[in-house]
């Protein structure tokens, strides 16, 4: 079955984007200071999150990236694990893939018909450049977050 003429438009525009992604991150328990991430840590950090059509809405499909910048990075480490342990790559990776995930419920909220949230994986921050993505920066504490939706990617998988 051919799906590439199912290209899910967004229908979110940079002002909704942005104004979803401050009442996402305002919902946040932010400790007084940023958490310690090891020097290993990479300078951005994007997870993705695809979000599928479900019953009679099968063929849409929509994703979502979060990147954030190593400032709010340690903001959101000490968010989920606590400001007084050290943060490495993975539990940054795994703070903004649940970020990413919290967005997601957002958008799905936000969006017409019933929509399945798949789970957050790494994503990369380039294939958010592409046509039909719709995208907003917010500077947050320390650093800036920004949050992209775009048209689901055809070949992934659907389970």
């Amino acid at each position: 079955m051919d799906h590439h003429h199912h290209h899910t438009e967004v229908t979110l525009t940079e002002p909704d984007i942005e104004a979803m992604l401050a009442d996402v991150w305002a919902t946040l328990e932010l400790p007084g200071e940023a958490a310690r991430l090891d020097a290993a840590v990479a300078p951005r950090i994007t997870a993705r999150a695809n979000l599928h059509g479900d019953a009679e809405n099968l063929d849409a499909e929509l994703q979502l990236m979060v990147t954030v910048d190593k400032e709010a990075a340690g903001l959101l480490a000490a968010a989920f694990f606590g400001s007084d342990t050290p943060s490495g790559q993975g539990e940054v990776a795994d703070a903004v893939g649940e970020l990413a995930n919290m967005c997601a419920g957002a958008v799905k909220t936000l969006l017409e018909g019933e929509w399945v949230i798949g789970i957050p994986s790494p994503g990369d921050e380039n294939a958010s450049r592409a046509a039909g993505w719709v995208e907003a920066t917010l500077p947050v504490q320390a650093g800036w977050v920004r949050l992209a939706l775009g048209p689901g990617d055809d070949e992934s998988d659907r389970n």
